[in-house]
């Protein structure tokens, strides 16, 4: 077994009981750095980094070889990379860039397994008449149509 998923096992079971923690990012880079990235569907604490953390380090000291650990929560303003992270954000501003170059900053409304869906708002030339009028858009994404997404403070 290599390294990287003996390390994913590790953390799979040291997460397993917490139920609502998931792992966001995992590096293992050549020199023996191990980054792991968590976010949780409720709060993740400091507190929880910590524990994982020490619970990893207790695991590895076992094991030959020179490594190093940091376990962090995904910070605000960081590009979502699960869909998990999506419904977790329902409610809060995202700030999407699309495939297409497009960057849509919006109120998100629902999200799934398939798709996110987002509302907002903008001023829009009358169809008839001078001047312009607020219109208000709700527009669903799938998660392939997303090149990144953020969420705006």
């Amino acid at each position: 077994m290599d390294f990287v998923n003996h390390i994913k096992e590790i953390v799979e079971k040291v997460l397993s009981p917490m139920g609502d923690v998931y792992v966001v990012d995992l590096t293992v880079s050549a020199s023996g750095a191990v980054n792991l990235v968590l976010d949780s569907d409720k709060n993740l604490t400091l507190a929880t980094c910590a524990f994982v953390n020490k619970e990893l380090n207790r695991e590895l000291d076992q094991l030959d070889g020179d490594f190093s650990i940091k376990v962090m929560s995904s910070g605000v303003g960081e590009p979502l990379k699960l869909k998990r992270q999506y419904i977790k954000n329902i409610g809060k501003k995202l700030e999407i860039n699309t495939f297409d170059n497009q960057t849509i900053s919006g109120k998100i409304i629902e999200a799934d397994d398939q798709h996110v869906e987002i509302s907002w708002s903008k001023r829009q030339k009358k169809d008839i008449g001078k001047g312009k009028h607020t219109v208000h858009i709700t527009r669903s994404f799938h998660y392939d149509e997303i090149r990144r997404a953020r969420v705006v403070i």
